[in-house]
């Protein structure tokens, strides 16, 4: 469910960050350079997911630029449905849809060199960081190295401390 959701929201990024500059939507957040603003749940009725996500990327945008923030980490998603009695005694299947957003403060001198290395989004990952999230930073790591963005001495201790959390 939530590499779905991840997907679903990289393929609405690039549409959703035009609407307002100063606010994107990412993936990933690095907590060097960022500080949480907010948390936030948008909740929705639609019955399509694509139109819920399209509507609560949207919604999560406008909140997080009305508090000061420049980035929005969709955390976590959840569903239900409940049934809603009719006034002519039959009931409607109502399915609610909330997704869960962080909101970041990011210094953007700093992010910029990360994203603009970053060739594709990681999915949302709650458990914490995984192998493929920390060999993605380590392939990022490597590619700052090779364009001259940092140092041999920096590429080796943000290395070692990458490595330390596996």
């Amino acid at each position: 469910m939530k590499k779905l959701l991840a997907s679903l929201l990289l393929s609405f990024i690039a549409s959703y960050c035009s609407a307002d500059n100063s606010v994107q939507l990412v993936t990933e957040i690095d907590a060097d350079h960022c500080r949480l603003i907010n948390k936030n749940v948008c909740v929705t009725e639609k019955r399509d997911e694509k139109k819920a996500i399209k509507k609560c990327n949207k919604w999560h945008i406008n909140q997080a630029s009305e508090q000061g923030a420049n980035r929005v980490l969709i955390t976590d998603n959840t569903y239900s449905e409940h049934r809603r009695p009719h006034y002519d005694g039959s009931s409607k299947t109502i399915k609610t849809r909330e997704y869960l957003a962080d909101y970041y403060a990011c210094d953007l001198a700093e992010v910029s060199v990360v994203n603009d290395t970053q060739q594709e989004a990681l999915p949302v990952n709650n458990s914490g960081a995984s192998k493929s999230s920390i060999e993605d930073r380590l392939l990022r790591l490597e590619s700052l190295k090779k364009k001259g963005l940092i140092s041999a001495e920096e590429y080796a201790a943000k290395r070692a401390e990458i490595l330390s959390e596996l």
